[in-house]
């Protein structure tokens, strides 16, 4: 990581006058400056650090690949976990499970992916779309689909329109949780 973020510890406060899922972070390097950023701000620097490729050292962008594998590889788990028909049987302990499907998701054979994303679309395809364990499972297998096409990224960098579609579905999803509380939103 960037010596910038390493030099300094973030502590997270409120900004005054702010909605509250709004935060500002004051980065103090244990002695007296204090850095303070609001999240567009910080938003704005992981980027010229990544576009300027000072985010991540050699050693952690070697690890990468693996780190992404082991995560989607993890989720593949839990995929089998969320299945209500259970299908399958999935041990408790996952070490076992995840180290068989990081195999699959990393062999050369590319028939095991495709194996592995065909299952899991039979499975899926017997979970009512309308259940919460289909709305666990169905960006699991999107991304398994697009691992298989070579296309995966934990890391996909979003655009601008993106972001603020993302923000905006946030928001309207914060509301529509105070609309059903009974806690009318300002105008």
């Amino acid at each position: 990581m960037n010596l910038w973020l390493r030099l300094y510890t973030p502590v997270c406060f409120p900004a005054k006058n702010d909605i509250p899922f709004r935060r500002k972070i004051t980065f103090l390097n244990g002695v007296d400056t204090a850095i303070q950023l609001n999240w567009n701000q910080v938003q704005k620097r992981v980027h010229e650090l990544i576009d300027s490729g000072k985010y991540l050292n050699v050693l952690e962008k070697s690890r990468l690949s693996h780190y992404e594998n082991n995560q989607l590889a993890r989720r593949i788990y839990w995929f089998y976990q969320a299945d209500p028909n259970k299908t399958k049987s999935v041990p408790f302990n996952m070490d076992a499970p995840v180290n068989q499907i990081l195999t699959a998701l990393t062999s050369e054979d590319r028939t095991a992916v495709h194996r592995l994303s065909r299952d899991m679309f039979n499975i899926l395809a017997a979970v009512p779309p309308d259940s919460e364990a289909y709305q666990h499972m169905a960006p699991v297998l999107r991304d398994v689909e697009a691992f298989r096409r070579g296309e995966y990224s934990l890391f996909k960098q979003l655009s601008e329109a993106e972001l603020e579609a993302e923000r905006q579905a946030k928001q309207a999803e914060k509301e529509a949780r105070k609309a059903e509380q009974g806690h009318p939103h300002p105008p």
